[in-house]
């Protein structure tokens, strides 16, 4: 039998696994929400296999995340885990692919280095980290990732990127993201 703790564990790897489909379909954007196809709410698929009188009954269906299990998910990614995920990073790609595992052009220097966002929970399903950067070099952005490690330019913990307008940043202009992540 499974303990509370290994199935909360289990819970939110199935979450993860359900928002990384979300986001392999496109859900791109610095406002990232996972919708099921109808749009309405966040959740997941869950099937239901009968045999009945030697015949398959076969179901699938999309569930409903209850808002404490929102607020759960939340709490897992902002900061219920050792894996946050609160790192900002800024690029000058364009058009991100569900397939990134990093910014490909990742700005590693420059004072642009990925850094520690500050998280504050939004509301019961949302959170958000933010980070302000200062130039100490003409460069050029226009795409930001979230990660789950602070390594700037180290690969395999992409959680989600965005690209906003190209602006061309000049020895002591400043940057600020702000990334807002939702779970309902």
């Amino acid at each position: 039998m499974m303990t509370r703790k290994e199935k909360e564990k289990l819970w939110v790897l199935a979450f993860a696994a359900i928002f990384v489909v979300g986001f392999s379909l496109g859900q791109v954007s610095s406002v990232f929400e996972l919708d099921v196809a109808d749009g309405t709410e966040p959740g997941g698929i869950f099937t239901v296999e009968v045999w009945h009188d030697g015949e398959l009954l076969l179901q699938e269906t999309h569930n409903l995340v209850v808002d404490i299990g929102k607020t759960k998910a939340r709490d897992y990614f902002s900061a219920g885990s050792t894996d946050i995920t609160k790192y900002l990073s800024l690029s000058n790609d364009d058009t991100p692919l569900a397939s990134w595992t990093k910014l490909p052009n990742e700005v590693t220097d420059s004072g642009l280095a990925r850094a520690t966002g500050v998280v504050s929970n939004v509301n019961s399903t949302a959170y958000k980290t933010e980070y302000t950067w200062t130039a100490t070099a003409t460069v050029t952005v226009q795409c930001t990732g979230v990660h789950w490690i602070v390594t700037s330019g180290s690969d395999n913990n992409l959680y989600a990127a965005g690209t906003f307008t190209q602006v061309t940043l000049n020895d002591q202009d400043t940057i600020k993201i702000t990334y807002t992540l939702n779970f309902g």
